[in-house]
């Protein structure tokens, strides 16, 4: 499997959406698992946060979640999670 990382950030993020239901969870699980298995995914688009370090969004509804990949490691960085309110 390859490996990924989270930012501070992210958990900090993650951390504030606890507790989640189990089905978010399940959502959320699998969401950063196909991430990791094809962290090129055609419906991802840049997040044009800062060029020179490129990150991408995915939407997993109700989460958005960027990340990037470490170009000398190929290591995915989940960076920011952000969750839809309803």
């Amino acid at each position: 499997m390859p490996e990924f990382r989270f930012t501070q950030e992210f958990l900090k993020q993650l951390a504030r959406l606890e507790p989640l239901a189990d089905d978010e969870r399940n959502r959320l699980d699998a969401a950063l698992a196909e991430i990791v298995g094809n962290p090129s995914q055609p419906e991802r688009f840049p997040s044009h946060y800062d060029p020179n370090d490129p990150s991408h969004f995915v939407r997993r509804d109700p989460f958005m979640i960027r990340y990037s990949i470490e170009i000398e490691t190929g290591i995915v960085v989940f960076r920011t999670l952000f969750r839809r309110q309803t």
